[in-house]
């Protein structure tokens, strides 16, 4: 039965004559939340992950733009 599931973080071995000792230092996965993610939400960054998505390079050109919604247009 599986009662933990999670990451080793360190280990640490006391081998002393009468008895050896080994401790383990674990994480649960959940601490990867916790962590802040390296992304930055830049084309540049985007496509160095996803190299023929263009998602990003339009958002500059849209950033200040104006949109008309639900009336006329001035």
């Amino acid at each position: 039965v599986q009662i933990f599931s999670g990451q080793m973080n360190t280990m640490s071995v006391d081998d002393a004559p009468d008895a050896a000792t080994v401790t383990l230092i674990i994480e649960s996965k959940l601490v990867e939340l916790e962590r802040a993610a390296n992304w930055r939400y830049t084309d540049e960054n985007h496509k160095s992950r996803y190299s023929g998505d263009t998602f990003f390079s339009y958002v500059q050109a849209i950033q200040d733009a104006q949109v008309a919604w639900g009336r006329s247009a001035d």
